[in-house]
């Protein structure tokens, strides 16, 4: 479909009424022209956003993409040294996980979209459902080396979910209108859960307290993040002239 240029532009029979009831009777009609012509120049030609199903498939498709990519480049030794059932129950959580924040994130680009889980909904979920897991999957046997072996994997999962919040925070600006601190949250949520998942496969430290320390805590520090940045990027935008 060819985007109309601005000068191609037409106003509606309803604005050019209300143009004319604004205008005072005293004003002439060449100004009265030239307001309406500025009106016209000032509007900038936009292209209509994709469907919901295609935004969410989208964000999927840069998380798998993305977190592959990662996962190649740092190996897959945590997930072949687990069971067959916690592997299978792990990548199950990972996956409703993606599903998640990618419709979470597409719906935040569709203002008026009816909305069954807000945005701090959807980060508390994935916290709540990663510790959950987390606690009732992974034997509980805290490590001599607990400090060591878990503050590089908090550093690469927080890494790995500046990167990704960059990149969902680019994708999901062409539509969404506004930026609190809840959507904010939702895209550190987002980011934090593919540092996680890649952490994951790569990770062959298999104890409750590891994955809840160092791997939640890398998530929970990935959403307060995105929610300052957010409630920030919000505040700056209503001070802005």
């Amino acid at each position: 479909m060819r985007i109309k240029k601005p000068s191609e532009i037409e106003f509606s029979p309803e604005l050019e009424a209300l143009l004319s009831s604004a205008a005072a009777p005293e004003v002439e009609p060449r100004v009265r022209a030239g307001i309406a012509s500025r009106l016209k120049t000032s509007l900038a030609p936009v292209r209509p956003l994709a469907s919901t199903p295609l935004l969410a498939g989208e964000f999927a498709a840069a998380f798998i993409v993305l977190g592959g990519a990662l996962i190649a480049m740092m190996g897959t030794r945590g997930i072949f040294a687990l069971s067959m059932g916690r592997a299978a129950v792990l990548l199950a959580g990972l996956t409703a996980g993606v599903a998640l924040v990618s419709v979470s994130l597409a719906l935040a680009m569709a203002p008026g979209t009816l909305r069954r889980i807000s945005d701090a909904g959807v980060a508390g979920i994935l916290a709540a459902g990663f510790l959950a897991v987390a606690a009732l999957l992974f034997p509980w046997q805290p490590s001599a080396a607990f400090f060591s072996e878990g503050w590089p994997c908090m550093v690469s999962g927080l890494a790995m979910a500046v990167f990704t919040a960059l990149l969902f925070t680019w994708l999901l600006r062409r539509g969404a209108p506004f930026y609190s601190g809840a959507l904010g949250g939702t895209v550190g949520a987002a980011a934090g859960w593919l540092g996680i998942a890649v952490l994951e496969f790569r990770c062959t430290y298999q104890s409750a307290p590891h994955q809840l320390v160092w791997h939640g805590g890398a998530l929970l520090l990935a959403i307060a993040g995105g929610a300052i940045l957010g409630r920030r990027a919000h505040a700056s935008r209503r001070m802005a002239p």
